[in-house]
Order: C-alpha cells, then sequence, then structure tokens
C-alpha cells in the first residue's frame, strides 16, 4: 500500500458533512452552557480527550447518524436533532468508559455533567421513538448496552470463551440502536435497512477497536477478542511479555494467527454491510456518496493488511529476524491507517 496515496475515510466523510457536524457539537454545547458553562466544558472536554486519543481524527461514533443520513438521503433537520441528542449520549458512553477503565475519583461538575448528557441524550432521542415501533426496543437497548459493560466489566481482565467475548463485547455497542432507532422511526422507508445495517455494525465497531487499542488492552489486562484469542492457549505467556517491547507483543497476534483471524471477521462483516447498501437501500456502489466511499476505503485497507498476514502467516516463525522486523513493520503501518481510519 502506497502510504503516499492513502485517504482516510473518515476524514473525507467528516469534511463532506463538517458543518453539519459542528451544528451538531454547538447546538448540545450552548443547551448545556445554558443550565451552567461548567456542564458545556465538561461536555467539551470529554469530546476533546477522545479525539486527542484518536490522533484528532474524526470519531466514528460521531459519524453515525450522518452516516445514515448519507445512505437514505434523510432530512437534515430531523437529523441534526437526533444527531445532538445521539451526540449527548455517545459523549456519556466515553464518559462511562473512561471511568470504567480508570476508576479515579470523580469531581462534582464531572459526575453531574454527565448524568445531565444522558438525561438530554434520552429526551432528544426519545421525541422520536415516542408512540413509534422502536420505543420499546430503544429501553432494551440501553439496559443490553448496560448489562453487556458490567459484563466487560467483569471479565475483560480474564480469558474465556471466545463466543462469550465476542457476545458481550458486540453488547456493550447496542447503545448504537438508540440512534437507530430514531433514525428508522424518523425514515420509516428505510426502517428495515437502518436496524439491519446498524446491527451488522455492532460487532464489527469492536473488532476495530480492539485491533487499534491492542497496545492499551494488553497494558491494562483488558483480554478482548483479540488478545483473548491470542493468549487462550498458554496463560503465562502474556506475563513473560509484559517486561517486553509492543514489538513482542504484535509478533504473538501474528505468529498465533489471532490478528489474521479478527481481520478477517471484520472483512466479513463489512461485505455483509456493503451488500446491505447495494441491495436494501438500492444505492449503487459506483454512486460519489460519502458514506459508500467510507465502507468500500475500509474494507480495501482491511483487506490488504488481510493479504499480507495471510501470505507470511505460515513462515513468519521461520523467517529471519531482520525479515521478520520487515513485514512487522508493513503490519504497524496497516493497523494505524485503518485504526485513524475509525
Amino acid at each position: 500500500m502506497n502510504h503516499t496515496s492513502i485517504i482516510n475515510p473518515s476524514v473525507t466523510f467528516f469534511r463532506n458533512y463538517e458543518e453539519s457536524i459542528l451544528q451538531t457539537r454547538k447546538s448540545l454545547f450552548e443547551e448545556l452552557d445554558g443550565i451552567s458553562t461548567d456542564f458545556g466544558n465538561e461536555a467539551r472536554k470529554i469530546l476533546e480527550t477522545k479525539l486527542r486519543s484518536n490522533n484528532n481524527t474524526p470519531l466514528l461514533g460521531e459519524l453515525f447518524p450522518w452516516i445514515i443520513k448519507d445512505l437514505v438521503n434523510a432530512n437534515i433537520e430531523s437529523t441534526h436533532k437526533i444527531s445532538v441528542g445521539w451526540l449527548a449520549i455517545y459523549l456519556y458512553t466515553l464518559f462511562l468508559d473512561e471511568h470504567v477503565d480508570n476508576p479515579k475519583p470523580l469531581e462534582p461538575n464531572k459526575f453531574l455533567a454527565g448524568s445531565l448528557l444522558a438525561k438530554t441524550g434520552l429526551l432528544q432521542i426519545s421525541r422520536f421513538t415516542n408512540n413509534t415501533p422502536y420505543e420499546n426496543s430503544i429501553d432494551k437497548a440501553f439496559s443490553f448496552s448496560a448489562k453487556n459493560q458490567q459484563l466487560d466489566t467483569k471479565f475483560q481482565k480474564e480469558k474465556t470463551e471466545t463466543d462469550f467475548k465476542e457476545k458481550y463485547s458486540e453488547g456493550k455497542n447496542h447503545i448504537v440502536l438508540v440512534c437507530a432507532g430514531a433514525l428508522a422511526a424518523e425514515n420509516s422507508k428505510h426502517a428495515e435497512f437502518i436496524t439491519t445495517f446498524t446491527k451488522n455494525l455492532l460487532l464489527t465497531l469492536q473488532y476495530l477497536d480492539d485491533i487499534a487499542d491492542y497496545q492499551e488492552d494488553f497494558a491494562s489486562d483488558n483480554f478482548t477478542v483479540l488478545l483473548n484469542d491470542a493468549f487462550k492457549n498458554n496463560s503465562e505467556l502474556n506475563l513473560l511479555l509484559k517486561p517486553n517491547t509492543n514489538r513482542e507483543l504484535l509478533r504473538e497476534l501474528v505468529v498465533t494467527g489471532a490478528l489474521q483471524r479478527v481481520v478477517e471477521k471484520i472483512i466479513s462483516l463489512l461485505n455483509q454491510s456493503i451488500l446491505l447498501i447495494k441491495n436494501e437501500a438500492k444505492i449503487d456502489l459506483g454512486t460519489s456518496k460519502s458514506a459508500v466511499d467510507f465502507f468500500l476505503t475500509l474494507h480495501t485497507y482491511c483487506t490488504s493488511l488481510n493479504n499480507l498476514l495471510r501470505i507470511n502467516q505460515n513462515s513468519f516463525r521461520s523467517f529471519p529476524p531482520k525479515k521478520q522486523s520487515v513485514i512487522l513493520d508493513k503490519i504497524e503501518n496497516h493497523i494505524t491507517i485503518i485504526a485513524q481510519s475509525t
């Protein structure tokens, strides 16, 4: 892959919808400022911290309602209102993730801002789902997401069956169905596509996150699906790797085949998403829609990484250190591209 020609699909999509996305932020923060500027500032900090950790590239969670709007040509005004509510809920989930992963005393303003984000988001979304077929599903999405977040907290430091890890990892992301439900209620013609497409994305998002954060997850003993797969048959290996470099960790992900297996799952899920776009949304993949380009480009990057892993998988152990290092350099570059794209 020629890095001089790399196109970050999330950046491209953001630029096409930049005015709308920035207006969503403005609307939410001004609403919180109206209660107290302290709350608005705390919400801004949550978003800014996440953006910095993502190398200041757009967040797929924030782009989501605009991706759906792009795919089904949804009304921009209703999408804006839903996106304001969704951004509040999304920031609340980021707030929770930070506290769950790194428990520490909370300042009153931050705690209250988190509560206010949850309330604001729920009220905004409810305006679109009340008395619709999606009202109950929204309630279930909140509850199911919380239940699986609890399972993640309980079992993230343990090696368990991969299927179990996959189920609660996908379940954590059910919160995205809250946004999808509101969009489906407002776009009844495309409701089935929106909900099916979103459900298909849930595990994709988690796998992509596992790849992007594998170093941080390993350092904190968070055994994601990716790490669980690599270390499930060798309980002492993670202890042996701890004092060593991230390079050795990546080598282990390659040698065990864990990285390739997760990448193959992502490609399979992206294939399903692209097929849904083509068949159910009746969207021509040759059109210039930004969301179509996003998924096709991400699919290309993942396929390129998978090809690199597949070609070298069986012989990697026998390669001399210098050749292994060259291959790991290429794999690291591919991972960086995929991580920054999502």
